[in-house]
């Protein structure tokens, strides 16, 4: 029998942290497991993650497929080829899923993810993802929703109640994100020139937007809930900078690139007021400024 859902998990080199998630489904999942199957993708992995698929213990069937090729988007695209599911979630390898998760995403498929469900119908979903710190946040930050951090940290949250997208709503993340065969079967595979491994990021972001461009509509589940763990290293000013240059590469290999000339004066301009923040005891503004800096350098790389 065809599943309903195919819960994909991509994964490379990180072993210890894949026997968690698939150990967690394993104990906590509530649904139905004749209704859902979890694919793990290895990306060219030397460690143990062959042996950890193997050893996982679950109700519901678990297969393992290789990618061998370097690079998320071409792991994802292994993962709808190989899915049987008519809906298929993306997660990472990491991620903290609640016990209700794969349920909560069921239930979505059921009510909304056919046609017969009229004007409510939708094709694709984004999760609550909120991010899990190991102690206590930075000081520093006064809202993990913020643009400029809300992607290193996978923070996601539109709010408590499940409900159609809007245009104007943020699109969601990959660790969280489900879409129909329809979606793939209309507008194919995720851009193989974007996502880790590539130097950008964005290839959940500009696979949604081409699903909404093909008239597809989406529906944010409050109800399926994981939470990503936050690492304070990735918010260093020096990583800060770096993610920044990755945000400027993505939004240069999507079109939109600024005179080198200029980008180098901005960004000289950006950094000192960023310095400024600082000397005024504003440590947000102060990253945002880093951030800002390192996006415009990588605008004017290729």
């Amino acid at each position: 029998m065809t599943p309903a859902l195919t819960v994909a998990v991509c994964t490379r080199d990180r072993a210890p942290r894949l026997r968690e998630l698939l150990d967690a489904l394993g104990r906590h999942t509530r649904a139905d497991p004749t209704r859902f199957e979890v694919l793990v993708v290895d990306n060219g992995s030397t460690d143990g993650t062959r042996a950890v698929v193997a050893d996982a213990a679950g109700g519901w069937p678990l297969r393992l497929v290789s990618e061998p090729r370097e690079g998320l988007s071409r792991a994802r695209n292994a993962a709808l080829a190989a899915s049987r599911g008519a809906w298929i979630a993306f997660t990472d390898d990491d991620a903290i899923v609640e016990q209700d998760w794969v349920s909560a995403l069921l239930a979505a498929v059921d009510a909304y993810g056919h046609p017969g469900a009229g004007g409510a119908a939708a094709d694709w979903f984004g999760g609550r993802t909120l991010a899990r710190w190991h102690g206590a946040a930075p000081g520093w930050l006064r809202r993990p929703d913020t643009d400029f951090v809300a992607g290193l940290l996978c923070h996601y949250d539109l709010g408590d109640a499940d409900r159609p997208y809007v245009d104007a709503d943020p699109l969601p993340f990959g660790v969280n994100m489900a879409v129909s065969r329809r979606v793939a079967d209309a507008i194919g595979g995720f851009r193989t020139d974007l996502g880790l491994g590539t130097g950008t990021r964005g290839e959940d972001t500009d696979y949604l937007r081409r699903a909404r461009s093909a008239g597809f509509a989406g529906r944010y589940l409050a109800s399926a809930v994981l939470h990503h763990p936050a690492d304070p290293e990735r918010l260093t000013l020096a990583a800060l900078y770096r993610h920044g240059i990755v945000k400027g590469r993505t939004h240069a290999r999507l079109g939109e690139r600024a005179a080198p000339r200029a980008a180098r004066v901005r960004e000289a301009v950006t950094l000192l007021r960023a310095a400024a923040q600082a000397l005024r005891g504003r440590g947000d503004n102060l990253r945002v400024g880093i951030v800002n800096a390192g996006m415009l350098r990588g605008l004017r790389e290729r």
